[in-house]
């Protein structure tokens, strides 16, 4: 993979950490509403079985402040992406419960409620060149 392939794809996680952190409860991040911002594709498929992989940014706003979730995906079929690891899911959000910073494995379902939420699928499907499931 080039250089600029992986500056690429690498580009959701940086508009991330551009945005800065927003601090907000798990609640308050679960009701959010993300519009899908970007989505990459690797250029180069897999040497070993010619699927891709790529990576997605959604973002929303909360109190003024940019709240980005972004993950990587790949496909584990010709056209049929899955997230790569549902524990790697990025944001900008210092998610808090009564005050105090949660874990990263507590935040693991308002993440993943908010990644269900959005309309990733037809995002990538759309990057890679399939018709949106609608």
């Amino acid at each position: 993979m080039s250089g600029r392939q992986a500056e690429a794809l690498l580009e959701p996680f940086a508009r991330l950490v551009r945005y800065g952190d927003a601090r907000l409860t798990d609640v308050e991040f679960t009701d959010l509403h993300f519009d899908h911002v970007l989505s990459t594709v690797a250029n180069t498929p897999s040497p070993e079985n010619g699927l891709r992989h790529g990576s997605t940014l959604w973002l929303s706003q909360a109190a003024g402040r940019r709240v980005g979730v972004a993950w990587s995906w790949a496909e584990i079929a010709t056209g049929l992406p899955v997230i790569s690891d549902l524990t790697s899911i990025s944001t900008n959000a210092v998610l808090v419960r009564a005050g105090e910073e949660l874990h990263p494995l507590q935040c693991l379902p308002a993440l993943a409620t908010a990644v269900h939420r959005t309309g990733w699928l037809d995002a990538v499907m759309e990057a890679l060149g399939h018709p949106a499931n609608g």
